[in-house]
Formats: structure tokens, C-alpha cells, sequence
């Protein structure tokens, strides 16, 4: 919620279930998130190009971690996206950083694992391809 600088968790018919503290005592800058992923018993916010984590209570925990993102995915505890032509696999456990061998075409706009399946967006079409990061 941008007017109190609050996450907020609401039940199916309205009713306020949990909230954050404001972001703005323990945040420094501006606040503009892109993107909210809800897994299991995290969620996670892409603000600033920083995921930020926050337990099953809206408590902040911290930074899981920070590159030039414009979106993301949480596979199996592991962050996957795309930039630059490349998909990146960052596991916070051990700090490690790798990048998934495929060759993307030149018009990919933005790829994605879903499933078993690598869905590549290109400015033409969609293709799909088994993959898996395991």
C-alpha cells in the first residue's frame, strides 16, 4: 500500500490479515516495486532492482539480492531471470551466480522455466523447450 508504505495481506472477502512495518524505517530511497511474488512462506518484492524478502508475517528480513532486474522467478529457493540475452540461476544459500547454457535468439525479449518447460518470448512468437534447472 503506497499511501502508508505497507504490505499488506488481505483474506478472500476484505478483511486485513497481516501488514508490514512502513518501508520506510528500514528502506533508504524511494519506494517503486515491480513485481510481488508470493511462495509459500515468503514474499518477495522487486523494488529498485533488489529482491527483498518477507516472511509469512510481513516481516522484512533482508535483501536476498541485487542486480539490474526487471522481473524474476523463485524455483526451488533459487532466483531465475533473464537479462542481457542470458538466463541467470542465483542461489542465496552459497552466494553463487551462474548462467543456464542455452542460446537465445537475438529478438528474445524474455525468458521463463515453468514447469520443465523454458519459455523463450521473442518479438514473433513463443518457443518452448524441456529444461529444467536441477
Amino acid at each position: 500500500d503506497l499511501a502508508d508504505l505497507k504490505i499488506k495481506k488481505y483474506s478472500k472477502d476484505q478483511k486485513l490479515l497481516l501488514e508490514s512495518a512502513p518501508f520506510n524505517t528500514f528502506l533508504s530511497g524511494d519506494i517503486s516495486p515491480t513485481q510481488i511474488l508470493d511462495n509459500n512462506n515468503n514474499l518477495y518484492l522487486l523494488n529498485n532492482n533488489k529482491i527483498l524478502e518477507f516472511d509469512i508475517f510481513a516481516n522484512y528480513n533482508t535483501v536476498k539480492f541485487s542486480d539490474t532486474l526487471q522481473s524474476f522467478q523463485n524455483i526451488n529457493g533459487r532466483f531465475v531471470y533473464y537479462r542481457n540475452n542470458k538466463l541467470f540461476v542465483y542461489q542465496p544459500k552459497t552466494f553463487t551466480l551462474k548462467t543456464i547454457d542455452y542460446i537465445f535468439p537475438e529478438n528474445c525479449r524474455n525468458a521463463r522455466i515453468e514447469k520443465g518447460t523454458l519459455y523463450i518470448l521473442t518479438d514473433e512468437f513463443v518457443i518452448l523447450s524441456a529444461y529444467s534447472i536441477e
